[in-house]
């Protein structure tokens, strides 16, 4: 079931006490019209939910409230799940884009392993910087096809092989050594 699923976004904290919550999208809307349903991870299933007001802060962000989700305490209760759609819907309600962001995905290294999620993705003019946080640290790397192994859109995860030495020099404190 959940292979007919793709993520395009991410729930965020409550916006309000109305039930409306925070989102991000990766992705931009092919126009002004909503999907039906997204589609949320509970602990059992895949269950649908309906959008009934979308007010955008800018091309991928802004507040939503969902029928039936009416309290601040309902919308927490979705606050970081996956915002998803049915695969066959993507072309018709979002636009494929080379530049996406990576917020929310979580980054496995090949040597390292879980090294957790992006917090950040930048797009400058030269190449995308992802920020992650390894133990209480920002670190930044550019995302380029050298370091990528494989991404998985449905589950959100990025596989890496990122160059030995760049994690440990974020997070390593280099204090200098009395020698006498």
């Amino acid at each position: 079931m959940e292979n007919n699923f793709t993520t395009v976004g991410n729930i965020g904290k409550p916006h309000g006490r109305s039930g409306a919550f925070n989102f991000s999208l990766h992705f931009e809307m092919a126009s002004d019209e909503l999907p039906p349903a997204f589609y949320v991870n509970s602990a059992k299933d895949i269950l649908p939910y309906f959008p009934m007001e979308v007010n955008f802060k800018n091309d991928t962000s802004g507040f939503m409230f969902f029928e039936g989700i009416e309290t601040k305490e309902q919308s927490a209760a979705l606050a970081n799940a996956s915002l998803m759609i049915k695969e066959a819907d993507f072309d018709k309600y979002f636009i494929r884009e080379e530049e996406e962001n990576f917020d929310g995905f979580e980054v496995e290294d090949k040597v390292l392993g879980n090294l957790g999620k992006v917090i950040e993705t930048t797009d400058n003019t030269v190449q995308t910087v992802l920020s992650i946080l390894v133990n209480g640290k920002e670190v930044m790397f550019p995302l380029v096809d050298a370091f990528v192994i494989k991404v998985d859109y449905t589950n959100q995860k990025l596989f890496l092989n990122l160059p030995e030495g760049l994690i440990e020099a974020y997070t390593q404190h280099n204090e200098e050594r009395d020698e006498d």
